[in-house]
């Protein structure tokens, strides 16, 4: 990971721009959603045999925050989060982070941070996103079939590129870690720099 300013270049060579707004909590609501989905219950009798699979039900609470900050520059602001869980009240001092791919208009929002209460609350699966292995998935596939297609007629050869590509996928694996612990400390750091 490289880090330039407010731009993170990951691994995979997909860059960021991290953005941050600062700014005291005029307002703040959480409103709870739940989704349910259910899974199963097909099957058939017939004369008196049969069967029928069970029924799974899973449900699942998200919560939504609804912030409105003002900046020390008077810049009112407002904020809508979902699974973020805030601790927050009025009067308190909050950095809200977010991170948008080059090349795109929006990003998703992936840290906030309590000054007041010096809590950190991330968005893993949105840090997760952005140190995924996904550029890598193309050429993995195709390391596959090309030591599928020459396995018949040499059995060494694949074998030892194999190798050496799955040791190069394992330390990319062990760097993508790192990086995502480097990147949240870097967001904590900044975070703790705003005031």
């Amino acid at each position: 990971m490289e880090i330039q300013g407010n731009s993170i270049t990951t691994s995979s060579n997909e860059t960021y721009h991290l953005y941050v707004f600062t700014g005291k909590v005029l307002e703040s609501s959480k409103n709870l959603e739940t989704r349910v989905s259910g899974s199963g219950g097909g099957g058939f009798v017939y004369k008196g045999t049969g069967g029928s699979s069970d029924v799974t039900i899973r449900s699942r609470t998200l919560v939504h925050d609804q912030l409105f900050l003002l900046s020390e520059t008077g810049e009112e602001r407002s904020f809508q989060l979902q699974d973020f869980n805030l601790a927050c009240r009025a009067d308190q001092n909050l950095s809200i982070f977010w991170a948008i791919k080059q090349g795109d208009e929006y990003g998703p929002y992936l840290a906030v941070y309590n000054h007041n209460t010096n809590n950190i609350f991330f968005q893993h699966n949105v840090i997760d996103n952005m140190f995924s292995w996904r550029p890598l998935q193309k050429k993995t596939s195709d390391v596959l079939i090309f030591c599928l297609c020459i396995l018949g007629y040499f059995l060494i050869i694949p074998l030892i590129f194999a190798y050496r590509r799955g040791k190069n996928l394992y330390e990319y694996w062990k760097s993508l870690k790192t990086e995502k612990e480097q990147f949240k400390n870097h967001v904590l750091s900044l975070a703790q720099n705003r005031i």
